[in-house]
């Protein structure tokens, strides 16, 4: 079901480019939550991001999201970041669509991530095993054939 996943995201990335690109995500975030620092409500965006998003956007998922990758913590983030509606401006407000696309641009990109890198395990796993397998056939066949009593 993995290529499948992949293929129903809007755009397809590299494995070897998602850390760049998550980096870059991780980067408008900040400048984002900074530039959001001169409206009049920047302190809550601003406090936001830094108790919630900071952590997000700048430390990698857990090997669990790996394994069971979904997006539970975007929809927490998201709707926490929609409550704050109430606190803000106009300027604010836009702030925060932006917070929540890049929130959403971020999920993709792990998601993303984490479908690859276990494509990427379950094939090394698969090559690993399929070695042993080859190893054994090779021990086996030369055993059966002596006490079938041909060698």
């Amino acid at each position: 079901t993995s290529p499948q996943r992949l293929l129903a995201l809007s755009e397809d990335y590299r494995l070897e480019c998602i850390p760049g690109l998550q980096r870059a995500v991780a980067d408008a975030a900040h400048a984002a939550a900074v530039a959001s620092s001169d409206f009049g409500e920047g302190s809550t965006l601003a406090e936001f991001y830094q108790r919630e998003l900071l952590p997000y956007f700048r430390l990698p998922r857990s090997w669990m999201f790996v394994l069971f990758p979904g997006g539970r913590r975007r929809r927490e983030l998201l709707g926490r970041l929609q409550r704050l509606d109430r606190y803000l401006g106009p300027q604010g407000l836009s702030t925060v669509e932006e917070l929540a696309r890049l929130i959403q641009r971020k999920d993709d990109l792990d998601y993303h991530y984490a479908v690859q890198r276990r494509l990427q395990l379950l094939y090394a796993a698969h090559a690993a095993l399929m070695w042993v397998l080859a190893i054994l056939i090779a021990a086996h066949v030369p055993m059966a054939l002596r006490f079938q009593g041909g060698m």
